[in-house]
């Protein structure tokens, strides 16, 4: 097994935790993690919402109901990759 290299391009050292400022400090609440990507609209064409999704980090974008912006559901790369497909 290698072990990780502990170098400044790494960013990872064996003692980062032991010199870590309280800001730097691993987070408690769910909301620091949280990733809040660009939803896309419901009634929008896919191949709009396949450039929102390849773009977006993460594994997919939320679905918002056009008229209320109320999510509806998720479009995720696999559920987008099927579309395609079952479309050629």
């Amino acid at each position: 097994m290698r072990s990780r290299a502990c170098s400044p391009c790494s960013g990872w050292s064996p003692h980062s935790s032991e010199s870590a400022s309280p800001a730097d400090a691993v987070p408690t609440r769910v909301g620091r993690l949280a990733q809040s990507p660009t939803p896309v609209l419901a009634d929008e064409p896919l191949a709009h919402a396949l450039h929102d999704l390849l773009s977006a980090e993460g594994t997919g974008v939320p679905v918002l109901d056009a008229e209320h912006g109320v999510p509806v559901g998720w479009l995720g790369h696999q559920s987008a990759l099927r579309a395609v497909h079952a479309s050629t």
